[in-house]
């Protein structure tokens, strides 16, 4: 269905004075859309001429803003028909002077929505008349903008080489002048090179200390000798270097003097150790006796089962927990813990 606004053909013509080419089409362009929207409903009513009950859906439709009384009259009016038709005949007096009564309001609300609909398309062609302009009229408008606004921003770009170019100037013409003479003294003044080498050195052990405390409170791996036999409850028998595998049988030897004769012992890798450097330590400490047993294993229960417990650690693969979980199985089970070797 096509409807029309009240407030949309209503009002004053704009002052086409006070706005720019581009709103004047705009409002055109608005005006000829709502004419077309008019033309459109007369021409609705002239069809529906021969069909008084569309027509009058038609009328009533568009009129609802003019006059509602009359329509509120021709409820009434149809009601009274209804309910005299249940009483009358179709041919009685009363109920055709109704049926006049209703023919002939509606005959005047038609005339005004006519009267109505054909003032605002008048207005409309007035205002579309007004507002049109001829399409040299609209380029020539658009050729003169374009211009206006590459003028302006040329201006605008001269204004600033020229700001530029004063700025230069006023360098050149004013230099900085020295207000007295300088002393230039024979030793260069800056802190001594040893200095600066004690500076850095002490900044950079401030830096590493402070990472490697994060590493182990991130990670809880212990990475340093000290700390690993501060938390093992047993001591340190021998430091294992393991880019100098040939050196090994050596230190072996003279660390099994140490621990004298065990016969069988079990060998406990404690942390995340890589399984090949237990395996040479397991096959160069067997070699060294022929009378020890070893036994390699993680289990604590299992290595318990012979008289002595030799631990095998790296720093930077055992955790804390691990090392703390190891002191209090030990200390329930009371076993013959001989002491670690660190493999570095």
């Amino acid at each position: 269905s096509i409807e029309i606004e009240k407030g949309d053909i209503q009002g004053e013509i704009p002052n086409l004075a006070s706005i720019n080419l581009f709103n004047i089409e705009q409002f055109r362009r608005k005006d000829a859309s709502i004419l077309e929207n008019i033309n459109a409903k007369l021409d609705l009513i002239e069809k529906y001429s021969e069909e008084p009950n569309k027509k009058f859906n038609l009328i009533r439709k568009i009129a609802k803003d003019i006059d509602e009384s009359k329509f509120i009259k021709l409820d009434e009016l149809e009601n009274s028909i209804v309910l005299n038709r249940t009483v009358y005949r179709e041919n009685d007096p009363k109920i055709e002077q109704l049926l006049t009564r209703k023919k002939f309001l509606l005959k005047d609300v038609e005339k005004n929505v006519i009267s109505y609909l054909t003032s605002e398309k008048e207005l409309l062609e007035a205002k579309i008349k007004i507002s049109s302009r001829p399409q040299e009229v609209i380029d020539k408008y658009k050729q003169l903008l374009s211009q206006a606004s590459r003028d302006q921003t040329t201006l605008e770009n001269l204004e600033n080489e020229r700001n530029q170019l004063s700025l230069s100037k006023s360098r050149k013409d004013s230099p900085l002048q020295l207000i007295t003479k300088p002393t230039v003294l024979d030793q260069p003044v800056s802190e001594s090179r040893k200095k600066i080498l004690l500076i850095e050195i002490f900044k950079f052990s401030i830096i590493g200390i402070f990472v490697g405390y994060l590493f182990d409170k991130k990670d809880n791996l212990v990475y340093s000798k000290r700390k690993i036999e501060q938390l093992l409850d047993c001591k340190l028998i021998q430091e294992l270097n393991i880019e100098r595998q040939e050196d090994w049988p050596d230190l072996l030897e003279f660390s099994s003097e140490k621990f004298g004769n065990l016969g069988s012992f079990s060998i406990i890798p404690l942390g995340n150790i890589d399984g090949r450097y237990v395996d040479l330590f397991s096959n160069k400490l067997t070699k060294l006796n022929n009378k020890y047993q070893v036994k390699v294993t993680k289990n604590l229960i299992e290595s318990v089962k012979n008289d002595n417990q030799l631990i095998i650690v790296s720093p930077g693969s055992v955790k804390k927990d691990q090392i703390i979980e190891l002191n209090k199985f030990f200390s329930l089970t009371k076993s013959n813990l001989i002491g670690f070797f660190l493999l570095k």
